[in-house]
């Protein structure tokens, strides 16, 4: 099928020029139109609002950008490896009428607290949580040997339900009303204690440690994560109540570039944390890239930390010197963010 001309106009601002501005005389000698064609084709574009118009000597072009900024474009990779993970996050986020439970998969280190913060920021966004709603988080494996006293931080209790129940307590899923529960570490729960999760689930009631009686009504949503297969630790009934799985790769299988990002963005955070410019030799830089990261970005981040506190008492109280023997060929990251 033959493409029109105007269609190639927009087609070529997007695809080769956007972000970038060009001019009408730039784009017709690319197309090998006359400046006049594509001026009308450009003009009738910017009716339509597919195309920006910088005015001057010459008037410039671009084509608007369709994707909306949110939360999640702070994560690396939001346009590339984790672009199929946030388009499951958001689609949780907005299915009405209340949104879809979803769980987190990946090896440890992947980014899974940063994913959950992205979402519930996305939430907060897009309005389908109250601007008081909070997000409240739960490492399940601080309470693996006591599924009693998980019952009771999660569910709270009533008076005289044991020993030192002195009064009512309000568990952390009442903290979580209108807003997000982070289950981490889920499969250190028993089965009771998922057994425990299914009402909730399925009704938005739960009830405190020590009453039958006394259903409290919540809306609260869940996230869930492991780093365990599926099948291996969570029932499958309770499987079948969160049906969106987000799945995050290793480090290693990700880009160069995104690791690239990582490493510079690493960097970035300590330089403004120690507020001092960092200069860092290439070969280190280089050594960073191609190593291999079993404990993926956890690790990258905390080798980092290790090379600037190595580094941090020999060097002045303007910048911080990462370096190999004597050499000073060194890149640049500055105290403000950038490299």
């Amino acid at each position: 099928m033959k493409i029109k001309s105007r269609d190639r106009v927009l087609m070529e601002l997007q695809e080769n020029f956007s972000p970038n501005w060009i001019s009408t005389q730039e784009l017709a000698k690319k197309l090998n139109l006359s400046r006049e064609v594509v001026s009308l084709y450009l003009s009738q574009l910017y009716k339509e609002n597919l195309v920006q118009k910088q005015s001057g000597r010459p008037v410039l072009w671009r084509a608007i950008d369709g994707h909306e900024s949110d939360s999640f474009d702070n994560l690396i990779g939001f346009d590339g490896s984790q672009s199929g993970a946030i388009k499951k996050c958001k689609a949780a986020v907005n299915y009405p009428p209340h949104g879809l439970p979803l769980i987190i998969t990946g090896p440890s280190g992947t980014g899974k607290s940063y994913l959950v913060n992205a979402l519930y920021n996305y939430a907060q966004q897009q309005k389908v949580i109250d601007s008081n709603g909070t997000l409240i988080t739960l490492n399940c494996a601080d309470y693996a040997n006591n599924p009693e006293l998980l019952s009771s931080v999660l569910f709270g209790y009533k008076q005289g339900a044991f020993t030192g129940a002195t009064e009512d307590k309000a568990g952390l899923i009442e903290k979580a009303n209108n807003g997000i529960m982070f289950l981490d570490e889920v499969h250190r729960l028993t089965g009771e204690g998922q057994e425990k999760l299914f009402t909730l689930l399925d009704r938005g009631v739960y009830y405190p440690v020590g009453s039958d009686s006394d259903p409290h009504k919540v809306n609260v949503r869940f996230v869930f994560a492991t780093t365990e297969p599926l099948n291996n630790f969570l029932l499958q009934t309770l499987q079948r109540r969160v049906p969106m799985n987000v799945e995050l790769t290793a480090l290693d299988e990700r880009p160069i570039w995104e690791k690239y990002q990582l490493i510079i963005q690493s960097f970035s955070d300590e330089s403004h944390r120690m507020h001092r410019d960092i200069y860092i030799n290439p070969s280190i830089f280089r050594n960073l890239i191609q190593k291999n990261y079993p404990g993926n970005i956890g690790q990258l981040k905390n080798e980092i930390k290790i090379l600037c506190a190595e580094n941090y008492s020999n060097t002045s109280d303007e910048d911080l010197i990462i370096q190999k023997k004597s050499t000073r060929d060194c890149l640049k990251t500055k105290n403000s963010g950038t490299i």
